[in-house]
């Protein structure tokens, strides 16, 4: 499924990928969020409607890719990090009743398997490193295409207070964002 990307998700980057549904941040805005910004962050917080950079666009689905890897790996982390809990807790229960010999020794075994753990914390840590590069290679494109967005950003965003850090620019008499 290609990726969308949206105009103002948080209020210090002009555009990036959903990696949720756009209501869920227009809820969370709501919820969490001061009330004097939430008007000015739910009217700029939009889809974007027209193309982006190629270079843009390839950099996100890299990084949503190296996302996806780096939850898979940590999912895989937590598993082997709860059977290696669990065989070491048996371990330790085995250990108290030494005298039924066999069962410490299988238990032993299966604590020793926390190798697996070990490598699936290793895969975390490098898919880890590969989104945060990649993190970073989109951040290079954004800068790379930042004349192509921007007249973009303007077509679909008229009236935006965006100054290139911010959308918090401008307040009314009452100290209102707008």
């Amino acid at each position: 499924m290609p990726l969308e990307f949206a105009w103002h998700l948080h209020h210090d980057v002009m555009v990036e990928a959903l990696t949720e549904p756009i209501e869920v941040r227009a809820a969370f805005i709501e919820k969490y969020k001061p009330s004097e910004e939430v008007p000015l962050r739910l009217r700029l917080l939009k889809k974007v409607q027209g193309a982006l950079p190629a270079e843009v666009v390839q950099a996100e689905e890299a990084r949503d890719q190296a996302r996806e890897a780096c939850a898979q790996a940590r999912e895989a982390c937590v598993q082997t990090g709860e059977a290696r809990d669990q065989a070491r807790e048996a371990c330790a229960q085995a250990r108290e009743a030494r005298d039924q010999g066999e069962a410490y020794f299988q238990a032993r075994e299966a604590r020793d398997q926390g190798e697996a753990y070990d490598q699936a914390s290793k895969a975390y840590f490098q898919a880890r490193e590969a989104y945060n590069r990649a993190g970073g290679a989109c951040v290079q494109a954004r800068d790379a295409c930042t004349p192509a967005i921007a007249a973009l950003h303007a077509q679909e965003c008229p009236d935006c207070p965006w100054d290139g850090r911010t959308i918090f620019t401008r307040k009314d008499e009452d100290g209102k964002w707008y």
